[in-house]
Protein backbone atom coordinates (compact mmCIF):
# COMPACT_ATOMS: atom_id res chain seq x y z
CA UNK A 1 0.00 0.00 0.00
CA UNK A 2 1.24 3.36 -1.28
CA UNK A 3 0.32 6.34 1.01
CA UNK A 4 1.29 9.97 -0.07
CA UNK A 5 3.31 12.04 2.20
CA UNK A 6 4.18 15.70 2.43
CA UNK A 7 7.02 17.32 4.77
CA UNK A 8 5.86 20.81 5.15
CA UNK A 9 7.02 23.79 7.09
CA UNK A 10 4.83 25.68 9.08
CA UNK A 11 4.37 28.86 10.30
CA UNK A 12 6.78 30.63 8.29
CA UNK A 13 7.67 32.09 4.67
CA UNK A 14 11.18 30.06 4.27
CA UNK A 15 12.09 26.49 4.59
CA UNK A 16 14.36 25.39 7.82
CA UNK A 17 12.42 27.47 9.90
CA UNK A 18 8.59 26.95 12.16
CA UNK A 19 7.56 23.56 12.47
CA UNK A 20 8.02 20.71 10.44
CA UNK A 21 4.73 18.85 10.07
CA UNK A 22 4.29 15.31 7.93
CA UNK A 23 1.12 15.15 5.89
CA UNK A 24 -0.28 11.66 4.93
CA UNK A 25 -3.05 11.38 2.47
CA UNK A 26 -5.16 8.27 3.35
CA UNK A 27 -8.16 7.17 0.89
CA UNK A 28 -9.43 4.93 3.95
CA UNK A 29 -9.03 4.48 7.52
CA UNK A 30 -5.76 2.44 9.00
CA UNK A 31 -5.36 0.85 12.20
CA UNK A 32 -4.24 3.28 15.14
CA UNK A 33 -1.15 1.18 15.43
CA UNK A 34 -0.16 1.49 11.96
CA UNK A 35 -1.06 5.32 12.47
CA UNK A 36 1.21 5.36 15.49
CA UNK A 37 4.09 3.46 13.47
CA UNK A 38 4.59 5.92 10.37
CA UNK A 39 4.12 9.07 12.73
CA UNK A 40 7.43 6.99 14.68
CA UNK A 41 9.04 6.47 11.42
CA UNK A 42 8.61 9.70 10.25
CA UNK A 43 10.11 11.42 13.86
CA UNK A 44 8.88 15.09 13.74
CA UNK A 45 7.07 16.45 16.69
CA UNK A 46 3.67 15.87 14.77
CA UNK A 47 2.10 13.84 11.28
CA UNK A 48 -1.22 14.61 9.85
CA UNK A 49 -3.63 11.89 8.46
CA UNK A 50 -6.47 13.52 6.43
CA UNK A 51 -8.96 11.60 4.46
CA UNK A 52 -11.63 13.25 2.16
CA UNK A 53 -15.38 13.09 3.59
CA UNK A 54 -16.62 15.02 1.19
CA UNK A 55 -16.46 18.46 -0.82
CA UNK A 56 -13.76 20.76 1.05
CA UNK A 57 -14.06 18.14 3.76
CA UNK A 58 -11.20 16.30 5.58
CA UNK A 59 -11.59 13.99 8.17
CA UNK A 60 -7.84 14.54 10.42
CA UNK A 61 -5.70 12.92 13.47
CA UNK A 62 -2.84 13.91 14.46
CA UNK A 63 -0.05 11.62 16.44
CA UNK A 64 3.27 12.75 17.77
CA UNK A 65 6.37 9.88 17.21
CA UNK A 66 4.90 8.43 20.71
CA UNK A 67 1.08 9.38 21.20
CA UNK A 68 -1.86 10.57 19.42
CA UNK A 69 -3.28 14.42 20.26
CA UNK A 70 -6.36 16.02 20.76
CA UNK A 71 -5.74 19.36 18.25
CA UNK A 72 -2.22 20.49 16.73
CA UNK A 73 -2.53 23.63 15.22
CA UNK A 74 0.85 23.65 12.86
CA UNK A 75 -0.20 20.01 11.46
CA UNK A 76 -3.63 21.43 10.37
CA UNK A 77 -1.51 24.06 8.89
CA UNK A 78 -0.02 21.79 7.17
CA UNK A 79 -2.47 19.44 6.01
CA UNK A 80 -4.40 22.75 4.44
CA UNK A 81 -1.17 23.76 2.92
CA UNK A 82 -1.38 20.35 0.99
CA UNK A 83 -4.64 20.48 0.41
CA UNK A 84 -4.85 23.62 -1.66
CA UNK A 85 -1.57 23.76 -3.06
CA UNK A 86 -0.80 19.97 -3.57
CA UNK A 87 -3.93 18.00 -3.96
CA UNK A 88 -5.92 20.86 -5.91
CA UNK A 89 -8.66 19.82 -4.20
CA UNK A 90 -10.19 23.28 -2.59
CA UNK A 91 -10.19 26.33 -3.09
CA UNK A 92 -12.66 27.79 -0.66
CA UNK A 93 -12.62 27.46 3.34
CA UNK A 94 -11.81 23.82 4.30
CA UNK A 95 -13.43 21.80 7.39
CA UNK A 96 -11.30 19.28 9.00
CA UNK A 97 -13.08 16.78 11.41
CA UNK A 98 -11.22 15.97 14.52
CA UNK A 99 -12.15 13.38 16.82
CA UNK A 100 -11.69 15.53 20.32
CA UNK A 101 -11.73 19.19 19.06
CA UNK A 102 -14.64 19.72 16.77
CA UNK A 103 -14.83 21.19 13.31
CA UNK A 104 -11.90 23.11 12.42
CA UNK A 105 -11.98 25.80 9.48
CA UNK A 106 -8.80 26.86 7.21
CA UNK A 107 -9.20 29.90 4.69
CA UNK A 108 -6.95 31.03 2.09
CA UNK A 109 -5.92 34.66 1.96
CA UNK A 110 -3.14 36.80 0.65
CA UNK A 111 -2.00 36.94 4.29
CA UNK A 112 -1.41 33.27 4.24
CA UNK A 113 -3.58 30.09 5.91
CA UNK A 114 -6.22 31.02 8.49
CA UNK A 115 -7.06 28.11 10.93
CA UNK A 116 -10.33 28.96 12.73
CA UNK A 117 -10.20 26.60 16.11
CA UNK A 118 -12.10 26.50 19.27
CA UNK A 119 -10.52 29.19 22.47
CA UNK A 120 -9.07 27.22 25.35
CA UNK A 121 -8.72 29.97 27.88
CA UNK A 122 -6.91 29.13 31.16
CA UNK A 123 -7.43 30.13 34.80
CA UNK A 124 -5.11 31.25 37.66
CA UNK A 125 -3.87 29.03 39.68
CA UNK A 126 -1.60 28.37 43.15
CA UNK A 127 1.97 28.38 42.41
CA UNK A 128 3.81 25.43 41.62
CA UNK A 129 7.38 25.16 43.31
CA UNK A 130 8.21 21.87 41.34
CA UNK A 131 7.26 23.25 37.85
CA UNK A 132 9.29 26.70 38.96
CA UNK A 133 12.12 24.50 39.47
CA UNK A 134 12.14 22.66 37.07
CA UNK A 135 12.05 26.38 34.33
CA UNK A 136 15.04 27.44 36.68
CA UNK A 137 12.78 30.94 37.29
CA UNK A 138 9.99 31.86 38.93
CA UNK A 139 6.98 32.92 37.04
CA UNK A 140 4.72 36.12 37.85
CA UNK A 141 1.60 34.94 36.92
CA UNK A 142 0.84 30.84 36.12
CA UNK A 143 -2.79 29.74 35.06
CA UNK A 144 -4.36 26.10 34.24
CA UNK A 145 -5.56 24.68 31.19
CA UNK A 146 -4.89 21.72 29.05
CA UNK A 147 -1.31 23.56 29.28
CA UNK A 148 0.21 24.90 32.12
CA UNK A 149 0.92 28.70 31.07
CA UNK A 150 3.55 30.62 32.96
CA UNK A 151 3.83 34.01 32.53
CA UNK A 152 7.35 35.52 32.82
CA UNK A 153 7.79 39.36 32.49
CA UNK A 154 10.54 39.87 30.23
CA UNK A 155 11.46 38.34 26.58
CA UNK A 156 14.88 37.79 27.71
CA UNK A 157 13.93 35.32 30.44
CA UNK A 158 11.50 33.04 28.10
CA UNK A 159 14.29 33.02 25.71
CA UNK A 160 16.93 31.76 28.19
CA UNK A 161 14.93 29.39 30.54
CA UNK A 162 17.13 25.59 29.95
CA UNK A 163 14.43 23.46 31.64
CA UNK A 164 14.25 20.19 33.29
CA UNK A 165 12.52 18.34 30.94
CA UNK A 166 12.12 15.09 33.03
CA UNK A 167 10.67 16.64 35.91
CA UNK A 168 7.95 19.29 33.60
CA UNK A 169 7.36 15.46 32.25
CA UNK A 170 5.72 14.85 35.97
CA UNK A 171 3.63 17.68 36.07
CA UNK A 172 -0.41 17.13 35.24
CA UNK A 173 -0.46 18.31 32.04
CA UNK A 174 -0.25 18.30 28.34
CA UNK A 175 2.78 20.66 28.25
CA UNK A 176 3.82 23.78 29.49
CA UNK A 177 2.88 27.39 27.88
CA UNK A 178 5.67 30.09 28.70
CA UNK A 179 4.79 34.16 27.48
CA UNK A 180 6.08 37.44 28.04
CA UNK A 181 5.50 40.46 26.48
CA UNK A 182 8.15 40.94 23.01
CA UNK A 183 10.12 43.48 22.69
CA UNK A 184 8.94 43.55 18.41
CA UNK A 185 5.79 41.67 18.73
CA UNK A 186 2.71 41.29 20.93
CA UNK A 187 4.03 38.52 22.96
CA UNK A 188 6.67 35.75 22.96
CA UNK A 189 6.61 32.55 24.36
CA UNK A 190 7.75 28.80 24.01
CA UNK A 191 5.94 24.72 24.62
CA UNK A 192 7.48 22.44 26.31
CA UNK A 193 5.66 18.87 26.08
CA UNK A 194 7.86 15.86 27.05
CA UNK A 195 4.38 14.40 28.09
CA UNK A 196 3.86 13.82 24.72
CA UNK A 197 7.77 13.36 23.61
CA UNK A 198 8.59 16.41 22.51
CA UNK A 199 10.86 18.35 24.94
CA UNK A 200 10.53 21.77 22.75
CA UNK A 201 8.05 22.27 20.12
CA UNK A 202 9.15 24.79 17.04
CA UNK A 203 5.69 26.37 16.92
CA UNK A 204 2.49 25.54 18.49
CA UNK A 205 -0.25 26.75 16.93
CA UNK A 206 -2.50 25.05 19.51
CA UNK A 207 -1.10 26.98 22.52
CA UNK A 208 -2.67 30.24 20.72
CA UNK A 209 -5.49 29.31 22.06
CA UNK A 210 -4.97 29.33 25.44
CA UNK A 211 -2.57 32.40 25.03
CA UNK A 212 -4.81 34.92 23.18
CA UNK A 213 -7.46 34.91 25.77
CA UNK A 214 -4.70 35.39 28.03
CA UNK A 215 -3.12 38.72 25.98
CA UNK A 216 -6.39 40.11 25.46
CA UNK A 217 -7.94 39.82 29.36
CA UNK A 218 -4.25 41.52 30.21
CA UNK A 219 -4.33 44.10 26.95
CA UNK A 220 -8.23 44.55 26.33
CA UNK A 221 -6.43 44.00 22.32
CA UNK A 222 -8.47 41.28 20.67
CA UNK A 223 -5.49 41.07 17.68
CA UNK A 224 -2.08 40.77 17.97
CA UNK A 225 1.48 39.74 16.40
CA UNK A 226 2.81 36.74 18.44
CA UNK A 227 6.73 35.30 17.84
CA UNK A 228 7.92 31.47 19.30
CA UNK A 229 11.02 31.75 20.31
CA UNK A 230 12.37 28.17 19.37
CA UNK A 231 15.67 27.41 18.08
CA UNK A 232 13.32 27.62 14.66
CA UNK A 233 11.30 30.30 15.31
CA UNK A 234 7.97 31.49 13.74
CA UNK A 235 5.74 34.20 13.34
CA UNK A 236 1.77 34.20 13.86
CA UNK A 237 -0.86 36.25 13.45
CA UNK A 238 -4.13 36.13 16.25
CA UNK A 239 -7.35 37.49 16.61
CA UNK A 240 -10.04 36.56 19.23
CA UNK A 241 -13.55 36.70 18.09
CA UNK A 242 -16.15 35.20 20.66
CA UNK A 243 -14.98 31.53 22.00
CA UNK A 244 -12.78 30.75 18.57
CA UNK A 245 -9.03 31.96 18.46
CA UNK A 246 -8.23 32.95 14.69
CA UNK A 247 -4.66 32.08 14.00
CA UNK A 248 -2.92 33.07 10.43
CA UNK A 249 0.72 31.68 9.49
CA UNK A 250 2.36 30.57 6.33
CA UNK A 251 3.90 27.26 5.33
CA UNK A 252 6.43 26.00 2.41
CA UNK A 253 6.56 22.31 1.12
CA UNK A 254 9.95 20.43 1.84
CA UNK A 255 9.62 17.16 0.14
CA UNK A 256 7.01 15.10 -0.82
CA UNK A 257 7.03 11.35 -1.92
CA UNK A 258 4.92 8.29 -1.26
CA UNK A 259 5.77 5.53 1.85
CA UNK A 260 5.40 2.14 1.28
CA UNK A 261 3.71 0.30 4.14
CA UNK A 262 2.81 -3.08 2.32
CA UNK A 263 2.15 -6.08 5.08
CA UNK A 264 2.49 -3.50 7.67
CA UNK A 265 -1.18 -3.26 8.00
CA UNK A 266 -4.16 -2.30 5.88
CA UNK A 267 -7.60 -1.13 5.99
CA UNK A 268 -9.05 -0.84 9.36
CA UNK A 269 -11.49 -3.63 10.13
CA UNK A 270 -14.84 -2.42 11.53
CA UNK A 271 -14.20 -1.45 15.19
CA UNK A 272 -15.51 -3.62 18.04
CA UNK A 273 -16.45 -0.55 19.94
CA UNK A 274 -17.77 1.30 16.68
CA UNK A 275 -21.25 1.63 18.96
CA UNK A 276 -21.29 2.67 22.48
CA UNK A 277 -23.52 -0.37 22.68
CA UNK A 278 -21.12 -2.90 21.96
CA UNK A 279 -18.61 -1.28 24.48
CA UNK A 280 -21.20 -1.82 27.11
CA UNK A 281 -21.29 -5.66 26.03
CA UNK A 282 -17.53 -5.72 27.32
CA UNK A 283 -18.76 -3.74 30.39
CA UNK A 284 -21.43 -6.17 30.89
CA UNK A 285 -18.43 -9.32 30.50
CA UNK A 286 -16.23 -8.04 33.09
CA UNK A 287 -18.81 -6.81 35.66
CA UNK A 288 -20.59 -10.18 35.70
CA UNK A 289 -17.58 -11.29 35.88
CA UNK A 290 -17.14 -9.49 38.92
CA UNK A 291 -20.86 -9.64 40.11
CA UNK A 292 -22.30 -12.14 42.38
CA UNK A 293 -23.04 -15.25 40.68
CA UNK A 294 -27.27 -14.51 40.66
CA UNK A 295 -26.65 -11.02 39.32
CA UNK A 296 -27.91 -10.72 35.51
CA UNK A 297 -27.14 -7.12 34.87
CA UNK A 298 -28.50 -5.82 31.51
CA UNK A 299 -26.48 -3.14 29.42
CA UNK A 300 -27.17 -1.07 28.27
CA UNK A 301 -29.36 0.90 29.97
CA UNK A 302 -32.53 2.33 29.14
CA UNK A 303 -30.95 6.06 29.67
CA UNK A 304 -28.35 5.08 26.62
CA UNK A 305 -30.98 3.57 23.94
CA UNK A 306 -33.34 6.39 24.32
CA UNK A 307 -30.59 9.24 24.24
CA UNK A 308 -29.31 7.35 21.11
CA UNK A 309 -25.54 7.67 21.94
CA UNK A 310 -22.81 6.93 19.81
CA UNK A 311 -19.19 6.07 20.39
CA UNK A 312 -16.76 8.35 18.96
CA UNK A 313 -13.47 6.97 20.20
CA UNK A 314 -11.42 5.70 23.33
CA UNK A 315 -7.91 6.30 24.31
CA UNK A 316 -6.89 3.85 27.16
CA UNK A 317 -5.24 6.09 30.34
CA UNK A 318 -7.18 9.65 28.50
CA UNK A 319 -9.88 9.81 27.18
CA UNK A 320 -13.72 8.73 25.96
CA UNK A 321 -15.58 10.36 23.48
CA UNK A 322 -19.59 10.18 22.84
CA UNK A 323 -22.15 11.87 20.34
CA UNK A 324 -25.35 12.63 21.42
CA UNK A 325 -27.95 13.88 19.24
CA UNK A 326 -30.44 16.77 20.50
CA UNK A 327 -34.48 15.82 20.53
CA UNK A 328 -37.40 18.47 21.51
CA UNK A 329 -37.96 15.28 24.35
CA UNK A 330 -35.36 17.75 26.46
CA UNK A 331 -36.19 21.01 25.86
CA UNK A 332 -37.36 23.40 28.41
CA UNK A 333 -39.88 26.16 28.21
CA UNK A 334 -36.81 28.45 26.42
CA UNK A 335 -36.39 25.86 23.37
CA UNK A 336 -32.87 25.23 24.73
CA UNK A 337 -31.76 21.43 25.95
CA UNK A 338 -32.52 20.89 30.04
CA UNK A 339 -29.66 20.68 32.24
CA UNK A 340 -30.31 17.88 33.27
CA UNK A 341 -30.46 16.06 29.77
CA UNK A 342 -26.74 17.01 29.77
CA UNK A 343 -26.01 16.06 32.99
CA UNK A 344 -27.22 12.80 32.14
CA UNK A 345 -24.79 13.06 28.67
CA UNK A 346 -22.07 13.33 30.51
CA UNK A 347 -23.15 10.21 32.65
CA UNK A 348 -23.06 7.84 30.32
CA UNK A 349 -19.63 9.01 29.39
CA UNK A 350 -17.90 8.89 32.58
CA UNK A 351 -19.96 5.55 33.34
CA UNK A 352 -18.31 3.79 30.89
CA UNK A 353 -14.88 5.09 31.04
CA UNK A 354 -14.50 3.97 34.46
CA UNK A 355 -15.20 0.71 34.21
CA UNK A 356 -13.03 0.51 30.91
CA UNK A 357 -10.36 2.10 32.60
CA UNK A 358 -10.61 0.33 36.45
CA UNK A 359 -12.21 -2.81 35.13
CA UNK A 360 -14.16 -2.78 38.02
CA UNK A 361 -17.89 -2.04 39.08
CA UNK A 362 -17.87 1.55 39.72
CA UNK A 363 -20.66 3.54 40.92
CA UNK A 364 -21.20 7.75 41.32
CA UNK A 365 -20.15 9.40 44.31
CA UNK A 366 -20.58 13.00 43.00
CA UNK A 367 -21.54 14.59 39.54
CA UNK A 368 -20.88 18.27 39.04
CA UNK A 369 -22.15 19.96 36.01
CA UNK A 370 -21.20 23.97 34.84
CA UNK A 371 -23.44 25.06 32.19
CA UNK A 372 -21.50 27.65 30.09
CA UNK A 373 -24.12 28.13 27.82
CA UNK A 374 -27.50 27.15 26.61
CA UNK A 375 -27.69 24.66 23.90
CA UNK A 376 -30.58 24.94 21.29
CA UNK A 377 -31.95 22.24 19.44
CA UNK A 378 -30.55 23.51 16.46
CA UNK A 379 -27.16 21.93 17.14
CA UNK A 380 -28.36 19.17 16.18
CA UNK A 381 -26.25 16.70 18.09
CA UNK A 382 -23.40 17.20 21.30
CA UNK A 383 -19.86 16.07 21.55
CA UNK A 384 -19.15 15.07 25.02
CA UNK A 385 -15.66 14.04 25.91
CA UNK A 386 -14.25 13.13 29.58
CA UNK A 387 -10.58 13.07 30.01
CA UNK A 388 -9.15 10.63 33.07
CA UNK A 389 -7.19 12.20 35.88
CA UNK A 390 -6.74 10.20 38.52
CA UNK A 391 -6.97 6.52 39.51
CA UNK A 392 -6.57 4.47 42.80
CA UNK A 393 -7.52 0.89 44.23
CA UNK A 394 -10.67 2.74 45.15
CA UNK A 395 -11.56 5.78 43.42
CA UNK A 396 -11.25 7.21 39.50
CA UNK A 397 -11.26 10.93 38.92
CA UNK A 398 -12.53 12.77 35.73
CA UNK A 399 -13.49 15.75 33.71
CA UNK A 400 -15.47 16.52 31.07
CA UNK A 401 -16.57 18.86 27.96
CA UNK A 402 -19.31 19.50 26.58
CA UNK A 403 -19.05 20.95 22.83
CA UNK A 404 -21.07 21.74 19.59
CA UNK A 405 -19.78 20.25 16.70
CA UNK A 406 -18.07 23.17 15.39
CA UNK A 407 -16.25 23.42 18.87
CA UNK A 408 -18.21 25.71 20.79
CA UNK A 409 -17.97 24.45 25.05
CA UNK A 410 -21.50 24.40 26.35
CA UNK A 411 -20.77 22.66 30.00
CA UNK A 412 -17.85 21.52 31.91
CA UNK A 413 -18.20 18.51 34.34
CA UNK A 414 -15.92 16.49 36.96
CA UNK A 415 -16.64 12.81 38.16
CA UNK A 416 -15.74 10.81 41.17
CA UNK A 417 -16.81 7.33 40.97
CA UNK A 418 -15.95 4.36 43.83
CA UNK A 419 -14.30 1.05 42.32
CA UNK A 420 -17.02 -1.29 44.16
CA UNK A 421 -15.19 -3.93 42.87
CA UNK A 422 -11.75 -4.93 41.16
CA UNK A 423 -10.76 -6.98 38.61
Amino acid sequence: MQIPLYQVDAFTDRLFAGNPAAVCVLDQELEDSLLQNIARENNVSETAFIRKTGPNQYAIRWFTPTVEVELCGHATLAAAFVVFNELKNGSGPLMFSSRFSGDLFVIRSHAGLTLDFPAQPAVPCEPIPALAAALGAEPVALLKGPDYLAVFDSESVVRTLTPAFSALARLDARGIIVTAPGDTVDFISRYFGPRMGINEDPVTGSAHCTLVPYWEGRTGKTEFTALQVSARGGKLRCQRGGDRVKITGQARLYLKGEISVSGAGNRRQPEKTAHLTEYHQEIRKIMNRLGPETASLTLPPLCVTHMKVKHLGYTPGKSFSIEVPTTSDFTNPAGTMQGGWISAAFDNAFGPFSILETEGVTTSLDLNTTYLRPLAVKAKKLIVTVFRQEVSRRYIMMRGEARTPDGRLIATATSRMAVVLSA
